[in-house]
């Protein structure tokens, strides 16, 4: 049996911010700070691979292949879990696009670019054109949690409405 090493430097470091009261993480919905805390549970408690941690990982924003490579479970159990408590998969986004007043949208795919004008849907040729109109366009990964409250974003699909969080 391999031993594994407590982060302890990290536990104290979440006691310290959220004055000894580790349920106050979940809270506040800093998202690094819940994966800190989930790992660091992860590792006292090996069975916490339980339906809480993966409706953990589900509502702050990862996808279920990626709940599975974090956590080691099957994709089965995951969606098992979002299934019986109702959750919802949130969107995830590949590019961000600025617009000349400096307004940030998340787009889950090029198609998205539509409602903004022509789109090629060959990422560098609509680097290139929208930038002639003004527009930057950016490749990434990026998160549910990752946008903050206000951003513009819009999903897979759906090339019609632009959400905002």
């Amino acid at each position: 049996m391999v031993k594994t090493k407590i982060p302890w430097d990290q536990l104290h470091y979440l006691e310290d911010k959220y004055n000894n009261d580790l349920a106050e993480v979940e809270k506040s919905g800093n998202a690094d700070d819940i994966r800190k805390l989930n790992e660091i549970v992860l590792i006292l408690n090996p069975s916490s691979k339980s339906e809480d941690s993966i409706a953990r990982h589900i509502e702050i924003g990862y996808s279920v292949r990626e709940v599975e490579d974090e956590l080691g479970v099957s994709w089965k159990k995951v969606k098992t879990v979002v299934k019986e408590r109702c959750l919802e998969i949130k969107p995830k986004f590949s590019y961000m696009l600025v617009d000349p007043y400096g307004c940030r949208f998340f787009l889950g795919g090029l198609s998205n670019l539509k409602p903004f004008g022509k789109v090629r849907e060959n990422f560098k040729a609509d680097q290139r054109e929208f930038s002639k109109r003004g527009f930057r366009l950016y490749r990434f990964d990026n998160h549910w949690f990752d946008l903050n409250q206000g951003d513009n974003y819009m999903v897979k699909g759906n090339n019609e409405t632009i959400f905002v969080k």
